[in-house]
């Protein structure tokens, strides 16, 4: 082969097409994220255009390098590396491509340890992604699928060093370019312009705390505490909390006014306790479960993502709600329409001391339609839930009940209608909710029970700029949370609490005596709550915890040794130091946990 073949040997029709289907698709997926980003800024900026640079910077380094590992296919002339070099390429893209589809359905990005989590029962993950689908969705994948497939069987020549080298050298140089050249996102949402390798690099979550740290807080956790009592309420009537998914403030008038889709509930809740400032714990159902049923306001433990497990940090942990209960005389019941083996949800109720655990397959929901997890519609759970609370009622029974909706998971599916609408689905929920509620006032539950209603965690949709101006960085922590005793009178309540309080008020509701270190947290007894700061593992950006105070709010980088607040506003340096020290402490003891 002479220089000048060499030259054009990239015209020859048996080397083209594979390149220029590649080059295309990454056109395609680089136009795909500039609009996604569009959007993300438009809702959350109030711009459009500011992206750009930040997405072209972060982006187009990695759009060089998966073309040259597929230039790189062109050096080799074994089928088998040609394929693998190819392989690798489209595995980039559908990965870039993936992270764009988790972006704008959850308002995250495709982490590693999380899908290492939800792909433990794949069948219900693909059951769930198949919700979300259309045709015109399937027919994409299809067609990718088609193009990777002749992309990596066309027959190819090898190209020689000097082609193959000029087509290297330029793609560094316009890598080295954009990265060099264009200007760094200078705002808090830099999270979402970052691309997909670079969300998963090391971030410090996974940076443990030297052995003098390790050395200081166990001195400091061995040193015996304040214990203080207080007399309990000791009831024996049944506790009932409703967990409601993804219920958040932009949803209601009355917690936001941004929206007006649970007025039953907005209403019942301004007759009855309600908590302007509650947190919670972290981004998803399973670190809500975590907080409510541990106690404990986040689980991040020291590992690199791709080594995360279901529940990591927060197996093997005694002290619970369940157990307390339990330890009082209470039978403790979850019951969910979900499948409860995704991300071993069941089993951790189980092993955290929950008497009885139901879900899906229980036999009275055959030949009902199914939906996200492989659920039935609420009202059939709310009927099931009815049910076990009267029967559990009759036989004299003290009962613990959780009660898990599941059909307002995303993507906002209306269980009968099928119809594709957050406002739809959510209203669904505020008309079952409140005849589920008023069926329980019924029955004269209320003449000695308990209702806790509240939701596991903000709905993973953009936080826009209304929303954000209107609550401020608790935007995306806050979840409504109201209490029912039977008495009539509403109360708002406006300091810091936490879905972990719930641990404390339980206990001391049924006890006799309830005996604590620390402060004093009650959701019942709101007036004598004595003040905390509260935390909240983000979702965006994992090695950060938003921290909140009845005087002032922070954020915090966790990176071991190193770790440290970010941003403050109202808390002075002393707190901040005890802060980053509780924030060690139970992250060193996740850590234990989680081995």
């Amino acid at each position: 082969m002479n220089l000048g073949e060499q030259r054009f040997i990239l015209f020859n029709f048996r080397i083209l097409p594979a390149l220029l289907i590649f080059a295309l698709l990454l056109v395609l997926a680089l136009g795909a994220r500039f609009w996604v980003l569009q959007m993300l800024a438009a809702q959350t900026l109030n711009c459009r255009l500011c992206v750009v640079p930040g997405m072209l910077k972060a982006d187009l380094p990695m759009v060089a390098v998966l073309t040259g590992i597929f230039l790189l296919s062109y050096a080799v002339r074994q089928r088998a590396w040609v394929f693998i070099w190819r392989a690798i390429a489209f595995t980039g893209l559908v990965v870039y491509l993936t992270d764009m589809v988790v972006m704008t359905q959850f308002y995250t990005r495709l982490m590693v340890s999380d899908v290492r989590v939800y792909l433990g029962e794949p069948q219900v993950v693909v059951a769930h992604l198949s919700t979300f689908g259309s045709l015109q969705l399937i027919l994409g994948i299809f067609g990718l699928m088609a193009l990777c497939v002749i992309c990596l069987t066309l027959p190819q020549r090898s190209l020689s060093w000097r082609p193959l080298l000029a087509g290297l050298s330029a793609l560094v140089g316009f890598a080295l370019t954009a990265h060099l050249a264009l200007p760094a996102p200078g705002y808090v949402h830099d999270w979402a312009v970052r691309n997909v390798f670079d969300v998963n690099l090391p971030s410090g979550i996974d940076r443990d705390y030297g052995s003098n740290t390790r050395k200081m807080l166990s001195q400091l956790a061995s040193e015996p505490g304040i214990i203080k009592c207080v007399p309990g309420r000791a009831k024996r009537g049944p506790v009932v909390l409703l967990l409601l998914e993804s219920w958040s403030p932009y949803h209601s008038k009355f917690w936001s006014g941004l929206n007006d889709w649970t007025p039953r509930l907005d209403a019942m809740a301004q007759d009855n306790i309600h908590f302007l400032r509650l947190h919670a714990g972290g981004f998803n159902t399973n670190e809500a479960l975590v907080s409510l049923f541990t106690g404990r306001d986040f689980v991040l433990p020291m590992k690199l993502p791709h080594h995360f497990e279901a529940f990591d940090g927060a197996w093997g942990i005694a002290d619970t709600s369940p157990r307390r209960l339990e330890t009082e005389g209470y039978h403790t019941v979850f019951l969910t329409s979900g499948n409860l083996a995704f991300t071993q949800k069941g089993e951790w109720l189980r092993e955290i001391g929950f008497t009885y655990v139901e879900g899906h397959d229980f036999p009275g929901y055959e030949g009902l339609p199914r939906h996200h997890f492989e659920s039935v519609p609420d009202d059939a759970l709310y009927e099931r839930a009815l049910e076990v609370i009267v029967g559990l009622r009759e036989k004299g029974t003290s009962a613990f009940t959780v009660i898990e909706n599941v059909s307002t998971h995303h993507p906002f599916i209306h269980p009968y209608t099928g119809e594709r609408s957050e406002e739809a689905v959510f209203r669904f929920m505020d008309e079952t909710v409140a005849d589920f509620i008023e069926a329980l006032q019924r029955t004269g539950f209320f003449d000695d029970g308990l209702l806790l209603v509240t939701s596991d965690h903000r709905a993973m949709t953009m936080v826009p700029a209304t929303e954000k101006k209107l609550l401020g960085r608790a935007a995306a922590s806050l979840v409504p949370t109201f209490v029912m005793t039977g008495e009539v009178g509403g109360h708002a309540i406006s300091m810091p609490f936490h879905q972990a309080d719930l641990m404390p008020t339980l206990s001391r509701h049924v006890g006799a005596e309830f005996c604590y270190e620390g402060p004093l947290r009650d959701l019942l007894e709101p007036n004598s709550t004595e003040a905390r700061c509260v935390i909240h593992a983000r979702g965006d950006r994992r090695n950060h915890l938003d921290v909140f105070c009845e005087k002032g709010e922070g954020t915090v980088q966790v990176a071991g040794d190193d770790s440290a607040f970010i941003e403050v506003d109202g808390l002075d340096p002393d707190l901040q130091r005890v802060l980053l020290n509780r924030i060690a402490w139970e992250r060193i003891e996740a850590a234990a946990r989680s081995q």
